[in-house]
């Protein structure tokens, strides 16, 4: 379900139109990056202290494909995006993919060869080169 173009985001005192209805909240595009940043980062470190088989798998995945298909649906309706829009919704699918890969493969790790950093909001993926930052 998603919500009408005339409702407000209802984080804090935002009077942005939402974009999104997400865990019983409506928010603003800005207002739900920093919500799937911030549960994917939570998911990330879940996923890696997890144990092979943990009860709590099924929340996890979850928790991922409900950031994944949420990022599609405001992809494909919401408007105006702009190119930095466009590519946060993609870095979320990707990275909400990548961790889906965890979930279904409990012996699988993300290349050595990437380093994943959150900075404000954005995650840039890092390709070394022979330095180590």
């Amino acid at each position: 379900m998603e919500p009408s173009a005339m409702q407000s985001c209802t984080s804090n005192s935002c009077v942005q139109p939402s974009a999104v209805l997400v865990a019983g909240r409506t928010l603003c595009l800005e207002h739900y990056f920093e919500w799937c940043y911030q549960q994917l980062e939570e998911l990330e470190y879940r996923i890696k202290r997890r144990s092979a088989g943990s009860s709590e798998e099924l929340a996890l995945r979850a928790l991922a494909e409900e950031c994944s298909n949420r990022t599609l649906a405001v992809s494909l309706q919401y408007s105006p995006l702009t190119n930095q829009d466009r590519s946060r919704l993609l870095d979320i699918l990707l990275w909400s993919g990548d961790l889906l890969y965890l979930l279904r493969s409990p012996r699988a790790s993300l290349p050595e060869s990437a380093n994943y950093i959150s900075k404000r909001g954005t995650r840039s993926l890092l390709v070394e080169r022979g330095q180590r930052k």
